[in-house]
C-alpha cells in the first residue's frame, strides 16, 4: 500500500494545477467554487434545522419533567444529571447532532436538575458522598 505522499498528483480541470490528490478532478478551491456553495448551504441549512428541533425537544423534555429536588421548569436554568456517569456518552450541549433516538436513549440514563441543585448536589457528592436519590430525599421543597 502506498503512503500518503506517494500518491500521484495529477492536474485540476480548471485551474490546471497539479493540487488534487485521491482521484478528484478538481482542486479544492475549483471545487468549492463549483460545488460547494450550492451543495454546503443546502446542507447547512439541514443540519441547522435538524440541531434546531433536536435542541427543542430537549427544551421541551426539561420542562415536562421539571426539577426534581424543586419542580422549577423554565428550560434555560435546568441540566441534564447522568445517574451512572461511567454510561455517559456525551453532553446535551454538543449531542444535538445525534439522532433523535440516540437522544433519547441518553435521557433516559438522566435526570433533570435545576442549575442551583445540580451545582449543590455535585458539591455535597464530593463532600459527603452522598448520592442523588438522597439528596432529592433530603432536599425536595414540591410535592409531585
Amino acid at each position: 500500500m502506498s503512503k500518503p505522499t506517494d500518491m500521484k498528483k495529477t492536474k485540476c480541470k480548471d485551474c490546471k494545477t497539479e493540487d488534487r490528490a485521491h482521484g478528484r478532478s478538481y482542486c479544492q478551491q475549483c471545487f468549492w467554487e463549483r460545488y460547494g456553495k450550492k451543495s454546503g448551504e443546502k446542507y447547512n441549512h439541514y443540519r441547522r434545522n435538524y440541531k434546531d428541533e433536536n435542541r427543542k425537544f430537549v427544551h421541551r423534555y426539561k420542562e415536562y419533567c421539571g426539577c426534581k429536588v424543586c419542580g422549577e421548569d423554565r428550560y434555560w436554568v435546568l441540566d441534564m444529571h447522568h445517574l451512572d456517569p461511567s454510561q455517559k456518552e456525551f453532553d446535551f450541549y454538543t449531542g444535538v447532532s445525534r439522532k433523535r433516538q440516540v437522544l433519547k436513549d441518553e435521557m433516559r440514563k438522566c435526570i433533570v436538575l435545576c442549575k442551583i441543585h445540580h451545582y449543590d448536589f455535585h458539591h455535597q457528592e464530593k463532600h459527603t458522598n452522598i448520592n442523588i436519590n438522597d439528596y432529592i430525599k433530603k432536599n425536595k421543597t414540591w410535592i409531585n
